[in-house]
């Protein structure tokens, strides 16, 4: 029986993670760089975080490779979309029992964002809404119901 060789640094353990069809936040930068130069769908990229961050939760990640994982990504291009993944990234943590990277406090929108109500319609639905988002998008000044987050 062979006994497989220890991984020595952290771009084979990227390798690894990304041969688990694991994406990074560097890499979903890129993606809503990309997405937003070409077909601009909002509503496609910010499916596409949701479900992309929400695969590590099943994965049953180790903070090292959380770590890995989420390495400080690019600008986006979108203020909005920095802040979203700052704060889904950090609520993904906080709810693993850990400290956010430092990185997820880059961002702090100035006026409010609902990804998927594009207009904050009236004082109920917002007032629902809040009720409904996490703290660390909250903090960020965006309204985006948990449920969205735990879809893949």
């Amino acid at each position: 029986m062979a006994i497989a060789a220890p991984i020595r640094d952290a771009s084979e353990r990227r390798a690894l993670l990304a041969g688990r069809g694991l994406v990074s936040t560097r890499a979903l930068g890129l993606f809503v760089q990309s997405e937003l130069a070409g077909r601009g769908d909002i509503h496609f990229a910010v499916r596409n975080i949701t479900n992309e961050i929400s695969r590590w939760h099943s994965c049953g990640l180790s903070l090292e490779e959380l770590r890995l994982l989420t390495e400080s990504p690019p600008d986006s291009g979108d203020p909005r979309f920095d802040a979203l993944i700052e704060g889904i990234v950090a609520h993904k943590f906080h709810g693993e029992g850990y400290s956010a990277p430092d990185w997820c406090q880059n961002t702090k929108l100035e006026e409010t964002w609902a990804p998927f109500g594009d207009v904050i319609i009236d004082d109920d639905w917002y007032l629902m809404g809040v009720l409904l988002t996490p703290v660390e998008l909250l903090d960020k000044r965006i309204v985006f119901n948990r449920s969205n987050l735990n879809r893949q």
